[in-house]
């Protein structure tokens, strides 16, 4: 199982038990996303390696309390694994970890 820690002002460390081409986690990009911060999260963001735009924002209206988790997805049916992650909090601040393989990612949790 591997384990990323972003050091950034915030924390961002992101785990899934390896996966091989059959696995029926191959190709999925569903994650859960815990904030243990202290802060809000705003939004939460995924984007094609390399791309200038960010998708839309996958946390509802009320963003994501310090001490919360929600299930998000990124499946495209595009069978794509590897995504950049944009965490933005209330307080305007923003971390953003480049090209994330969420074939092997299960969880992310925000520090």
């Amino acid at each position: 199982m591997g384990v990323w820690k972003i050091s950034a002002g915030t924390a961002l460390a992101v785990t899934r038990a390896s996966c091989g081409e059959n696995s029926p986690f191959a190709h999925a990009a569903d994650i859960a996303v815990e904030n243990r911060s202290g802060k809000t999260i705003r939004g939460f963001y995924g984007s094609t390696v390399g791309a200038s735009i960010w998708k839309e924002n996958k946390l509802d209206v009320g963003g994501l309390v310090d001490g919360q988790a929600i299930l998000i997805s990124f499946t495209d049916g595009a069978r794509r694994c590897n995504f950049d992650l944009k965490t933005e909090f209330q307080d305007g601040s923003a971390v953003v970890q480049p090209d994330i393989n969420l074939c092997r990612v299960s969880r992310v949790v925000v520090h």
